[in-house]
């Protein structure tokens, strides 16, 4: 501690011991809980962390980094303060509402060998710390209030970024000794992300339906329940829940894959659901007997599936984990869209699916003139889903 108040002292007597202090922040807030990510120089933190880099020779050891990490997280914690529902600057610049450092969660490692603002080859430290929750989880500000290093290196500065519900607020804020607080304000749009992900994009999926990627699961959902025979309503049923738990089971297992494989088989999906619908279509138009289809419940299911990943492939990643978001939309986009096939099917069942005066026929769940209908609003729209790729 005495070694510590003299380099303080004698630092504060001889200007800034470290002028090219610098750091850089990151603040996370997901849900109402709020992390701080910060990387900084191991010769500023030696200039005010009693008995850690002591030489002040810029430079630290893993066991060295373990002894002090307690009271590195301490003084950063007490130097870089999060104020959730600051009103202003001066709301943020408040200690006694400052959201409290969760010592057990937080951690401290070495970081790269990287140059500093200045190119000079510095030694660095991780710092995250996870804050205490918010008594009111719902707010739409925070204030943040740095003055690290201010006795010591009184130039420091420190380039801010706040990532809210998984998107960045604004450019990188620059924290500064006549700068040292500002207020962060959450939009709207990512203030809805504070629900439960499940809710959201179970939600979402099923308002979905109207749109080309709806109107695709509604059509191979359709042109699947609708051919159905040989005991045709649990044929629908069957068939119909097959070709969408193959594909709610391809939705979420699709994150497992290889980055390569995903990004890579993007236009050939495309490709093959636009000429799938092209192929029942033109077998429907085609051949009047029907036929069930479990074959192609079970490849469409899993391209279906990969397609509705990549679709929300930019939307998941703002999540904080890609499971309860995909498992929402397979409850809410997968879901209604087999419950409207189905229930289609067995309406059409119900008002005479089987053609009297053809009992030789084997009768689908839909009427002949239904099917072909539906065949050829499915055709269409496979030929604009490949006319878009053309």
């Amino acid at each position: 501690m005495i070694t510590g108040l003299v380099l303080t002292a004698a630092s504060a007597l001889l200007g800034a011991a470290h002028p090219n202090s610098f750091s850089w922040s990151n603040v996370l807030v997901r849900q109402g809980r709020v992390e701080i990510e910060l990387r900084v120089q191991v010769l500023s933190v030696g200039e005010v962390v009693a008995g850690f880099d002591d030489d002040l020779d810029g430079s630290t050891d893993p066991d060295e980094l373990a002894a002090a990490a307690d009271d590195i997280l301490r003084y950063c914690a007490e130097h870089y303060r999060v104020v959730p529902g600051a009103e202003d600057e001066a709301a943020a610049a408040d200690p006694a509402r400052a959201l409290a450092l969760d010592l057990e969660a937080s951690r401290v490692q070495e970081g790269p060998l990287i140059p500093d603002p200045m190119n000079v080859v510095a030694d660095w430290i991780d710092v995250r710390m996870v804050l205490e929750a918010p008594d009111d989880p719902g707010f739409e500000r925070i204030g943040v209030h740095v003055d690290l290093f201010e006795v010591t290196s009184p130039g420091h500065r420190d380039g801010c970024t706040v990532k809210w519900n998984g998107e960045y607020l604004e450019d990188i804020w620059n924290f500064a000794a006549t700068a040292p607080v500002h207020v962060f304000r959450a939009s709207p749009e990512i203030l809805a992300r504070n629900a439960p992900a499940v809710r959201r994009f179970a939600a979402s999926g099923a308002g979905d339906l109207a749109s080309r990627a709806g109107l695709t699961l509604l059509a191979f959902g359709l042109l699947i329940a609708w051919g159905a025979r040989r005991r045709p309503r649990a044929a629908a049923i069957a068939s119909t829940g097959l070709l969408f738990a193959v594909a709610a089971f391809g939705l979420v297992a699709a994150p497992e894959l290889p980055e390569d494989r995903i990004l890579g088989s993007e236009r050939f999906v495309d490709w093959a659901l636009a000429l799938g619908l092209v192929y029942l279509a033109l077998e429907d138009l085609a051949v009047r007997a029907a036929r069930t289809r479990w074959l192609e419940a079970l490849v469409f299911g899993a391209l279906i599936g990969l397609e509705e990943y990549l679709r929300l492939r930019p939307a998941v990643e703002m999540e904080a984990s890609p499971t309860s978001p995909l498992a929402g939309h397979a409850v809410g986009a997968l879901g209604a869209a087999s419950a409207v096939a189905v229930a289609l099917a067995l309406l059409l069942a119900r008002r005479g699916g089987s053609r009297a005066g053809a009992p030789e026929e084997e009768p689908s769940v839909a009427p002949v003139a239904a099917r072909r209908a539906l065949a050829v609003a499915a055709l269409a729209l496979g030929v604009v889903r490949l006319s878009a790729l053309i």
